[in-house]
C-alpha cells in the first residue's frame, strides 16, 4: 500500500501546484486518463490523498481529463466521502474546498476561495492584479505546502500559515489566500 495518492488534473493554470508534490517518497500521480472506477480503486488503496487543482464547493474539476461514459464535470465529488471520512490527513487545495469539506465534515488540510489567476483577482474584488503578484503568490504557497507535507495535518496548517503570512505582508492575492487557509 502506497502511502500518498495525487490527484491534480492536467491543467497549465495550475502546474504550479506540482512542487507540493515533487519528489514526495511512495507515491502515485494522476493527472487524468484514468477511470473514475480506477480513481475511486486508487483513493481506497492509498493511505493520504492530495487533491488539488480548479474546483467548486462540489469537488475537484477534471472536465474530460478522465474516461467515462457520462460527461461529468468533476473527479472528486461527493462520491468519494464515505472514503475521506476514514483518511483524516488528506489535503484538498481547490478554490471552495472549504464548502465540501464542511458540507461532507471530513477532515484535513483545505482552501476556501483560492486565487491563483488574475482573472479570480478581479472576480474577487481585488481589480487588476499584475500577473507576476498573482505567481509570487502562487510559487510561495506551494514551496511552503511542499516544505511541510509530510507534517500531520494541524502542523502542517500551522507552518504554513506561518510562513506564507510574511508573504502576506506585502501581497495582496496571497493575503487574500492566506486568510482562506483550513484544517480541521
Amino acid at each position: 500500500m502506497k502511502s500518498n495518492l495525487v490527484i491534480h488534473p492536467s491543467d497549465t493554470s495550475t502546474v504550479f501546484l506540482s512542487p507540493i508534490y515533487s519528489g514526495l517518497e511512495n507515491t502515485s500521480v494522476l493527472v487524468g486518463r484514468t477511470s473514475y472506477d480506477e480513481v475511486f480503486k486508487l483513493c481506497q488503496r492509498h493511505k493520504r490523498i492530495l487533491m488539488m487543482g480548479h474546483g467548486s464547493p462540489f469537488g475537484l474539476f477534471a472536465v474530460g481529463q478522465f474516461n467515462s461514459e457520462f460527461f461529468l464535470p468533476y473527479i472528486i465529488n461527493d462520491k468519494y466521502v464515505p472514503l475521506f471520512k476514514n483518511q483524516p490527513d488528506n489535503v484538498f487545495i481547490w478554490c471552495n474546498a472549504d464548502e465540501f469539506m464542511e458540507r461532507n465534515q471530513l477532515k484535513g488540510f483545505y482552501t476556501g476561495m483560492f486565487i491563483s489567476e488574475t482573472t479570480e483577482a478581479a472576480f474577487c474584488g481585488l481589480g487588476v492584479v499584475e500577473k507576476s503578484i498573482v505567481e509570487a503568490s502562487n510559487d510561495a504557497f506551494s514551496a511552503i505546502v511542499h516544505k511541510y507535507i509530510n507534517c500531520p495535518k494541524k502542523e502542517l496548517y500551522e507552518k504554513v500559515k506561518k510562513e506564507y503570512e510574511v508573504v502576506a505582508k506585502d501581497n495582496i492575492v496571497a493575503a487574500y489566500n492566506h486568510s482562506r487557509l483550513y484544517y480541521s
